[in-house]
């Protein structure tokens, strides 16, 4: 009996030791067996009443009118997610969707050059049309008019997409350093298009896309640059934006070196764009008393959305962060909103043009929402 005894402990230690090394020295590994059963939400979008979810499960079809996922789960599709491939983001166009697909593979670039794939699926069913191989982690994907962009870690791709089912790259920026182009908004002014990406720990970064064959640069802002009221951020990280001309708002998040530290800032950026030769920066943070605590990868928050007066951006465990932007040009923090109700870990946020603001699990698939209709 005492050998069976030493034998299981010795067992026990061995697994021990056996998980800390693969948690230290096999990221790949480890991320592996994590999310071969925590496949959580990475990107929500929607069209009218039909909401797309895209994460490690894939991507998901749901009816957005009564959302139990039992029951109105509409359409769904894996088998895209080989190879540590997962659902990043996507969009609508016409009768089809665009998923930006990547690997979960720490760092730069895949080793084994299995780094993303732009898919074209049918919208009705999800069913694969075509597959763009790509060279660099696909981010986000949007379109205005004929115009599909999409971003990357490195750079980012305009195609001409006037046949939704067969998209042609007529522009392709690669950094020439390693830059993060992450989530985008577009921006229409006096007959011109711009795209504003956050650029994660480096700031925002306008460009001209009117001619999208000719695309330019028109200004870049540093993260950590002197804000226009003569504050000073020690830096953070940027990983979404929305615009409401003359103003955008992204999201403003720790780093994984200034996480639980003085330096540690949450909120949102504001941008004054109505003169792009002197943009205008603030910030509006969230109160240190209404952080979350759990750690989500990368620092909340993350993603952003609007409905009427109301920005909301993911907070981890605490649900998400409301301001109010009655006067656009000055958000105000509201507080914070656990729309799980049971303190889930919270990751993408959308709100509907109805007024329905869906969240997303980091573990799980799980998708929950709010009627914001109402909200004053």
């Amino acid at each position: 009996m005492k050998k069976k005894i030493v034998y299981v402990a010795l067992a026990f230690v061995l697994l021990i030791l056996l998980a800390v090394g693969v948690n230290k020295y096999n990221p790949y590994l480890r991320t592996d067996i994590f999310r071969s059963f925590a496949k959580g939400n990475w990107y929500i979008t929607s069209e009218q009443d039909t909401i797309y979810t895209m994460g490690y499960y894939g991507i998901r079809k749901y009816l957005a009118a009564e959302l139990e996922e039992s029951v109105h789960l509409l359409a769904e599709n894996d088998e895209f997610c080989v190879d540590r491939i997962f659902g990043r983001g996507g969009c609508v166009n016409g009768e089809y969707l665009y998923v930006t697909a990547r690997s979960f593979v720490p760092g730069v670039t895949d080793t084994k050059g299995n780094n993303g794939k732009l898919l074209i699926m049918e919208k009705s069913n999800l069913s694969l049309v075509k597959e763009l191989e790509y060279d660099i982690k696909l981010v986000e994907a949007k379109v205005v008019g004929n115009i599909l962009v999409v971003s990357g870690l490195w750079g980012f791709d305009i195609y001409d997409c006037s046949s939704p089912n067969d998209p042609n790259v007529i522009f392709s920026y690669r950094h020439p350093k390693y830059r993060e182009y992450q989530g985008f908004d577009f921006i229409i002014k006096d007959g011109q298009l711009y795209a504003a990406f956050t650029l994660f720990g480096e700031g925002l970064e306008i460009w001209d896309i009117t001619d999208p064959t000719q695309a330019r640069v028109v200004c870049e802002i540093p993260i950590n640059k002197q804000m226009s009221d003569g504050n000073n951020l020690p830096g953070g990280q940027s990983m979404d934006v929305i615009v409401n001309y003359p103003y955008l708002y992204a999201t403003l998040g720790p780093t994984t070196e200034t996480f639980k530290t003085e330096k540690d800032t949450r909120g949102v950026l504001v941008y004054d764009i109505s003169n792009m030769d002197s943009v205008k920066k603030t910030a509006v943070l969230i109160p240190k008393a209404d952080w979350y605590s759990k750690n989500t990868g990368d620092k909340q928050p993350t993603y952003i959305t609007q409905y009427r007066d109301r920005i909301y951006v993911s907070f981890a465990e605490k649900g998400v962060a409301v301001f109010d932007i009655t006067d656009p040009a000055k958000p105000r923090y509201k507080g914070t909103d656990d729309i799980s109700g049971e303190g889930a870990l919270i990751q993408p946020v959308f709100a509907t043009e109805k007024g329905k603001l869906f969240v997303g699990s980091y573990y799980w698939k799980t998708i929950y929402s709010k009627d914001i209709n109402k909200e004053k």
